[in-house]
């Protein structure tokens, strides 16, 4: 008897649905037709996605030394789209990002672009995602240090689409609730109880 973990079919870890199984299905069709211009970036990440995890890209044979059995692995195709190649890299930076945080409370904060904005966004998407991630992380930096006089650290990761792969241009951001006073050269903490103007941060944003 075989003294390993039993060995699992590669089928049982098949989602029922996914990004790749969606694209093979619709994408063919689609670029017949597509309802917005395709990028290269587009191209490129679509098929890769469709091709990550299959014979396409190859595979690697590992052999039990007990029982015998084989179990195929294939390739990845190391997409930073791909919602399977991306999850290790996004929980490596995760942890990275962790060892570096600041010893305060911490606030999450989202901003994001109103839909009426989407027909210029999709002709000058590259202006307005690198317009969107400064504007807001200055914005609460400013807020942070005139109120509190404190040094305030912003991690942001900008989000382009919805759930609904609809166009939803919007950034979450880290925010330390505290930071370096420069003066006292101490690390202080901003009260969690502090009120933060929902209404003044929406119109300078704007």
């Amino acid at each position: 008897m075989c003294s390993t973990v039993t060995h699992t079919d590669k089928k049982s870890f098949e989602k029922k649905f996914s990004l790749a199984s969606f694209f093979n299905q619709h994408w063919d069709n689609y670029v017949l037709n597509p309802k917005y211009p395709i990028t290269p970036v587009q191209y490129k990440a679509v098929n890769a996605i469709r091709k990550c995890r299959t014979e396409a890209l190859g595979k690697d044979i590992y052999t039990c030394n007990d029982c015998g059995q084989t179990v195929e692995v294939f390739h990845s195709c190391r997409n930073r789209f791909c919602p399977n190649c991306s999850w290790a890299d996004t929980v490596k930076w995760s942890k990275t990002v962790y060892n570096h945080l600041l010893n305060v409370p911490h606030r999450h904060v989202v901003m994001t672009l109103p839909h009426s904005l989407n027909f210029l966004i999709r002709r000058n998407n590259k202006f307005f995602f690198e317009t969107i991630l400064v504007v807001a992380s200055n914005l609460m930096k400013d807020f942070i240090r005139s109120k509190y006089r404190v040094q305030p650290v912003v991690i942001s990761v900008l989000h382009t689409f919805g759930e609904r792969k609809n166009l939803h241009v919007n950034v979450h951001m880290i925010v330390s609730w505290g930071g370096i006073d420069k003066e006292k050269n101490t690390l202080n903490s901003i009260p969690l109880t502090s009120h933060v103007d929902y209404h003044t941060h929406k119109n300078l944003f704007r």
